[in-house]
Order: C-alpha cells, then structure tokens, then sequence
C-alpha cells in the first residue's frame, strides 16, 4: 500500500454551492496545507472540486481515497434521468510539484473554462513547530538575560556567563548549554 504526504484529488459533479461545506470537511482532516477550487465543466453542465492537500505525515492512497468516496455522497449533485456516465466521481493521484504550481494551475487566467475567483491556499501550524519555536524563544530570552550566577559571584548575560566558564574550562551547566547552543545555531 503506498503513502504520501500530497495528495491531488477531484470530486466530480459536485453541487455549485459546496465549496464551504468541502473545505470544512477537508480541514476536519488537518491537512497541514490545501487548497481547493470549484470549477464549472467547459463542455457540459456541472461543477468539479480540485483539492490539494499536505499532511505531517504519509498517509495512504487506499485511506484518503476511501475517505473522499464516503464524503462524496455529501455534495454531489443528483444524477440526471438519462446519464450514463459515471457520476460522483473520485479521483485521488499522488501531488506532484509544489502548492505554488497548483496554485497557479488553479488561477491561470488563460484557462478555457471559468477560475474559481477565491482560490487561496490554507496552512495551518504545526503544533511541533509551535512548540519549537516557543522553546527557541523562551532559550533566547534566557540567553540575553541577565541573571546573578553564584558560583561565579557575577552579575551576567546568559552567553556572558557561558563564555566565561568556557574560557575557564568549567563544568557548563545543561540548561545553559542548551540555551548557548540553541541561540548560536539560530545565528548561523
């Protein structure tokens, strides 16, 4: 079974007006990034939904597949008297290139068919991410700081006092290396 991380997926013959409902459904499924536009058909009557989406981590053809298959049934239009067609179709195909092509496939104003006008790319964060950054921040604070070190019986900046036990060859405490560390990693 293989995995992804991007997926492309098209809903076919979708309701007009179904846009809200499937980017709710399609933030229900935390994609870190998407991105989704309705479309008219250029030669017949209806609508389809490009969806391009991102996660933090691979999930599987069959899954995300399986998932639009349930949802469809949601918006899609009802079948014609008549239609032989397949109707409520489901495509899913791994992504391929960047949101920035996708985003300028979407918009092209050069297309034959009409563009969806409020075509906008969605990225939301990364909850590990947050967390590093608040830890980098809190490590920068700490690093310029200043703070009475006893064993040196100074007054000193986080990095003064690192640098002083340094040049002294002394035991750095872990917390203060850490801090050290991660500030002159951020500088680089």
């Amino acid at each position: 079974m293989s995995k992804s991380r991007q997926y492309s997926i098209v809903l076919h013959n979708v309701k007009s007006d179904s846009k809200g409902h499937i980017e709710a459904y399609v933030a229900s499924l935390t994609p870190v990034q998407s991105l989704i536009a309705i479309e008219p058909y250029p030669e017949q009557d209806g609508y389809h939904v490009h969806i391009f989406l991102r996660f933090s981590s691979p999930r599987s053809f069959t899954s995300v597949l399986n998932k639009f298959k349930h949802f469809i049934s949601d918006v899609v239009e009802p079948k014609p008297e008549g239609e032989e067609r397949d109707w409520g179709r489901v495509q899913v195909d791994v992504m391929r290139g960047s949101f920035k092509q996708a985003t300028d496939y979407l918009t092209n104003p050069k297309k034959s068919k009409i563009c969806d006008p409020d075509v906008k790319l969605v990225t939301r964060p990364n909850p590990y991410e947050e967390q590093r950054r608040c830890q980098q921040n809190e490590h920068i604070k700490r690093y310029y700081g200043i703070y009475y070190f006893p064993d040196v019986g100074q007054e000193l900046q986080g990095f003064q006092y690192v640098e002083l036990l340094i040049s002294q060859s002394k035991q750095i405490p872990e917390l203060w290396l850490q801090t050290y560390t991660c500030v002159k990693d951020l500088e680089i």
